[in-house]
């Protein structure tokens, strides 16, 4: 297991030119062997065709935590999420005046998408 920037990865290949890292997303950074710290590519075009996406929200403590939930549940059942990959939502923080929840659906559609143009919500 790697840590890369903030991601975790779990599949590192190195080869002459280049350090290939897979997170546990299943998006893999090509990082130049000569500019390991200048330069990062991401390729989407791996032998499957799921990444996992991150959907992130905060909700003032006034906020139901049902109505939160639901609505982010609402958000991973999209057409465009994968229905045999379920996914929880999760509390990740408490802070002054929010609550911090989180969402990481996996995504096989968008990445048609991501190949055409620079990285945008789906």
């Amino acid at each position: 297991m790697l840590e890369f920037g903030l991601q975790p990865s779990a599949d590192v290949l190195i080869t002459l030119r280049t350090t290939q890292i897979r997170t546990d997303d299943n998006i893999e950074y090509i990082v130049p062997n000569g500019h390991f710290l200048d330069s990062i590519g991401t390729n989407y075009t791996r032998d499957t065709r799921k990444i996992q996406i991150h959907i992130a929200v905060a909700a003032t403590y006034e906020t139901s935590p049902q109505l939160v939930i639901a609505a982010l549940r609402d958000a991973g059942e999209h057409p465009a999420t994968m229905p045999d990959q379920p996914c929880d939502v999760l509390v990740t923080e408490f802070g002054e005046r929010m609550v911090y929840y989180r969402q990481q659906p996996w995504n096989a559609l968008c990445l048609a998408a991501a190949r055409r143009a620079p990285p945008s919500p789906c």
